[in-house]
């Protein structure tokens, strides 16, 4: 038996060196398993050294991410802070001109804003045209135009 122990792999040997078995047999299954209880934790071990891998990359991809919108949203806040300042101005301004009295200006003679009633002409409707106007389909230019 101390043979086969020795020609175990060392994690092995120390696992089984000191203890007593009934048989060759007994000793060969339990080294069976105690290697198999091995081999499975160092897949679990390299599995975890994957997936610790995998997110270490992508922590460090989200931590750009992120720190792009935090800069991002300072430059939306300072924007919409200078904005606020901005309006509250505007409206502060437009306040004051508000409160400042009407200027009206008075025109003592208005008979020049109106025109004199020679220069009016009722509306009437041109046939030729189909629309109300100046003139009447007896006397339209663009009829008479026709040949």
């Amino acid at each position: 038996m101390d043979r086969f122990i020795e020609g175990l792999q060392p994690d092995l040997q120390a696992r089984l060196k000191h203890k007593d078995f009934p048989s060759l047999k007994k000793l060969i299954d339990k080294a069976e398993l105690i290697a198999l209880a091995i081999e499975e934790a160092q897949t679990r071990n390299r599995i975890h050294a994957v997936y610790a891998a995998r997110e270490t990359t992508a922590n460090s991809e989200l931590a750009r991410v992120v720190e792009a919108l935090d800069r991002l949203n300072e430059k939306v806040e300072k924007k919409a802070a200078t904005h606020q300042e901005e309006v509250e101005r505007n409206l502060e301004l437009m306040r004051k001109q508000l409160a400042q009295k009407q200027v009206q200006f008075y025109i003592p003679n208005q008979s020049f804003v109106t025109q004199p009633g020679a220069f009016k002409r009722a509306t009437v409707f041109c046939d030729f045209h189909n629309t109300w106007g100046t003139h009447t389909e007896a006397n339209c230019w663009v009829k008479q135009q026709m040949p």
